[in-house]
Protein backbone atom coordinates (compact mmCIF):
# COMPACT_ATOMS: atom_id res chain seq x y z
CA UNK A 1 0.00 0.00 0.00
CA UNK A 2 1.28 3.46 -0.91
CA UNK A 3 -0.65 6.01 0.96
CA UNK A 4 -0.36 8.53 -1.68
CA UNK A 5 -0.24 6.99 -4.63
CA UNK A 6 -3.23 4.87 -4.15
CA UNK A 7 -5.73 6.95 -2.21
CA UNK A 8 -6.82 10.24 -3.46
CA UNK A 9 -9.13 11.44 -0.85
CA UNK A 10 -6.08 11.15 1.78
CA UNK A 11 -4.20 13.42 -0.55
CA UNK A 12 -6.74 16.05 -0.44
CA UNK A 13 -7.03 15.43 2.99
CA UNK A 14 -3.18 15.85 3.42
CA UNK A 15 -3.53 19.19 1.46
CA UNK A 16 -6.20 20.74 2.77
CA UNK A 17 -5.36 19.64 6.65
CA UNK A 18 -1.86 21.83 6.01
CA UNK A 19 -3.87 24.47 4.99
CA UNK A 20 -6.51 24.66 7.01
CA UNK A 21 -3.37 24.38 9.88
CA UNK A 22 -1.37 27.58 8.41
CA UNK A 23 -4.85 29.49 8.46
CA UNK A 24 -5.41 28.70 12.34
CA UNK A 25 -1.50 30.05 13.21
CA UNK A 26 -2.07 32.95 10.83
CA UNK A 27 -5.16 33.83 12.63
CA UNK A 28 -3.07 32.96 16.15
CA UNK A 29 -0.43 35.48 15.24
CA UNK A 30 -2.85 37.98 13.80
CA UNK A 31 -4.40 38.35 17.61
CA UNK A 32 -1.37 38.38 19.28
CA UNK A 33 -0.10 41.46 16.70
CA UNK A 34 2.14 39.89 14.77
CA UNK A 35 2.35 38.27 10.75
CA UNK A 36 2.43 34.57 9.52
CA UNK A 37 4.32 33.17 6.70
CA UNK A 38 3.91 29.77 5.83
CA UNK A 39 6.66 28.15 4.40
CA UNK A 40 7.30 24.84 2.14
CA UNK A 41 10.33 23.69 2.57
CA UNK A 42 12.40 21.52 0.40
CA UNK A 43 12.91 18.16 0.80
CA UNK A 44 15.23 15.69 -1.19
CA UNK A 45 13.81 13.83 -4.65
CA UNK A 46 11.36 16.10 -4.82
CA UNK A 47 11.99 18.92 -7.60
CA UNK A 48 15.54 19.39 -9.17
CA UNK A 49 18.13 18.98 -5.98
CA UNK A 50 20.87 16.80 -6.66
CA UNK A 51 20.00 13.55 -4.52
CA UNK A 52 21.65 10.93 -6.63
CA UNK A 53 24.66 10.15 -3.87
CA UNK A 54 21.95 9.68 -1.42
CA UNK A 55 20.26 6.14 -0.62
CA UNK A 56 16.13 6.92 -0.65
CA UNK A 57 13.16 5.11 -0.49
CA UNK A 58 11.92 5.55 -4.10
CA UNK A 59 8.56 4.90 -2.68
CA UNK A 60 8.52 7.30 0.14
CA UNK A 61 9.57 9.85 -2.37
CA UNK A 62 7.05 9.00 -4.74
CA UNK A 63 4.20 9.58 -1.92
CA UNK A 64 5.70 12.92 -0.92
CA UNK A 65 6.07 14.12 -4.71
CA UNK A 66 2.57 12.82 -4.95
CA UNK A 67 1.60 14.95 -1.43
CA UNK A 68 3.88 17.86 -2.16
CA UNK A 69 2.20 18.43 -5.70
CA UNK A 70 -1.62 18.42 -4.00
CA UNK A 71 -0.24 21.35 -1.18
CA UNK A 72 1.34 23.22 -3.94
CA UNK A 73 -2.23 23.14 -5.86
CA UNK A 74 -3.97 23.91 -2.54
CA UNK A 75 -1.22 27.28 -2.12
CA UNK A 76 -2.20 28.47 -5.92
CA UNK A 77 -6.09 27.73 -5.05
CA UNK A 78 -5.58 29.85 -2.11
CA UNK A 79 -3.61 32.87 -3.88
CA UNK A 80 -2.48 34.25 -0.97
CA UNK A 81 1.05 36.18 -0.63
CA UNK A 82 1.38 34.56 2.98
CA UNK A 83 2.00 31.34 1.54
CA UNK A 84 5.89 30.68 0.43
CA UNK A 85 7.20 27.73 -1.92
CA UNK A 86 10.71 26.54 -0.95
CA UNK A 87 10.96 23.42 -2.49
CA UNK A 88 12.90 24.22 -5.51
CA UNK A 89 15.63 26.21 -3.62
CA UNK A 90 18.23 23.68 -4.06
CA UNK A 91 17.80 22.75 -7.32
CA UNK A 92 20.66 22.70 -9.66
CA UNK A 93 23.80 20.25 -9.27
CA UNK A 94 25.50 20.93 -5.88
CA UNK A 95 24.76 18.71 -3.12
CA UNK A 96 23.06 19.98 -0.43
CA UNK A 97 21.17 17.14 1.24
CA UNK A 98 22.22 14.83 3.32
CA UNK A 99 19.10 12.69 4.04
CA UNK A 100 15.59 13.93 3.08
CA UNK A 101 15.36 16.60 5.24
CA UNK A 102 18.39 17.69 6.35
CA UNK A 103 20.93 19.76 4.52
CA UNK A 104 24.59 21.07 4.90
CA UNK A 105 25.66 24.37 6.48
CA UNK A 106 25.93 26.27 2.94
CA UNK A 107 22.19 25.03 2.25
CA UNK A 108 21.29 26.41 6.09
CA UNK A 109 22.31 29.36 4.87
CA UNK A 110 20.64 30.02 1.61
CA UNK A 111 17.43 29.00 3.18
CA UNK A 112 17.64 31.43 6.25
CA UNK A 113 18.75 33.94 3.23
CA UNK A 114 15.82 33.13 0.88
CA UNK A 115 13.39 33.60 4.25
CA UNK A 116 14.97 37.09 4.93
CA UNK A 117 14.31 38.59 1.42
CA UNK A 118 10.92 36.96 1.79
CA UNK A 119 10.30 38.65 5.13
CA UNK A 120 11.72 42.09 3.39
CA UNK A 121 10.77 41.88 0.07
CA UNK A 122 7.22 40.64 0.08
CA UNK A 123 5.84 41.54 3.90
CA UNK A 124 7.39 44.15 4.95
CA UNK A 125 9.97 43.00 7.53
CA UNK A 126 12.98 44.92 8.25
CA UNK A 127 16.57 42.81 9.32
Amino acid sequence: FRPCQDAPEYVAGIASTLISNWKIAREVARLGGARFVAILQPIAGYGDSRVDYLDLNETKLSDFAVAYRAIQEAMAAEDASWLTDMTSIFDGEQAFYIDTCHVVARGNQLIVDAIARELINHHGASL
